[in-house]
């Protein structure tokens, strides 16, 4: 399709210089029926203004602004049917994760099959720093 080719194209004229990332404190999406946990990533200006670019491009090649707050993260598990109070016992238990910093020197553009619960997911290109 050539929106999936004008996507893939243009984001390589993006330019970055590499920066490092910190994991911050652990989170979890969907609310009352708590279905991802994810460890955080801390504020970083690089990863911002990174995202804004992604975000401009993606405007001009005609798609809707992304209603969602950014919230960048690693996902750790997916899961249905998981009580909140379980959800809940596993962040306070768990939310002492200790990760050295780690450098960021490419992105990779992802596609994702439908499917229940994310993925799979297929890396389409990889774009490293200028």
């Amino acid at each position: 399709n050539h929106i999936a080719q004008d996507i893939t194209d243009n984001l390589g004229h993006l330019s970055f210089e590499p920066f490092t990332l910190n994991l911050g404190p652990l989170g979890v999406f969907g609310g009352k029926q708590p279905r991802m946990i994810w460890a955080g990533i801390e504020d970083n200006a690089q990863l911002t203004a990174l995202h804004k670019a992604h975000e401009q491009l993606a405007q001009r090649l005609g798609f809707k602004p992304e209603g969602r707050k950014f919230t960048p993260h690693i996902t750790l598990a997916r899961g249905r049917g998981a009580s909140t109070q379980a959800v809940s016992h596993y962040l306070s238990s768990h939310d002492l994760i200790a990760s050295t910093p780690f450098d960021i020197d490419e992105f990779s553009l992802y596609s994702a099959k439908d499917s229940t619960g994310g993925g799979p997911y297929i890396s389409e290109a990889i774009y490293p720093t200028a």
